[in-house]
Parts: C-alpha cells; structure tokens; sequence
C-alpha cells in the first residue's frame, strides 16, 4: 500500500471516530463537548464528511496493476 494511501486512510478513520465520538456523545449523553450542542454538531458534521473525503481520496490513489510475475501489466498498445 503506497504512503500517501494508506495515510489517507488512517486520518479518514481517525477523524471519522472523532467525529462520531463527538456526535454521540452529544446525543446519547447530553454531554456536549465545547458546552455548545451547535458547535458540537458543526464539528462532528465536519469530522465526519472531512473523513469520509479523505477515505474516498485513499480509494482513489493510483495504484499501477501488476501483471503476472510482479512487472507491470501490459495494456493496449
């Protein structure tokens, strides 16, 4: 897995579960964690569609196919 893929795909998760950490701790708990619930929900609303960007941006990584044997696959000419 190249670097900047499986990066994008670590701070996509990371900040999924903040985002969720955030939002269900505001809803299931009533505790809020800025004592704002608008901002609580402005910052999970971020963490979460920031997240997912990222997580779309790990699948859409170029990684070059590989043929039979480890080279490169051959494409059409």
């Amino acid at each position: 897995m190249p670097a900047p893929r499986s990066f994008s795909l670590a701070l996509g998760l990371v900040m999924i579960a903040l985002g969720a950490f955030i939002a269900i701790r505001a809803l299931w708990l009533g505790a809020s964690v800025t004592r704002q619930p608008l901002l609580d929900v402005g910052f999970a609303l971020f963490f979460l569609l920031r997240g997912a960007l990222y997580l779309r941006a790990a699948r859409r990584v170029a990684v070059p196919p590989v043929g039979p044997g480890g080279g490169p696959a051959a494409g059409p000419r």
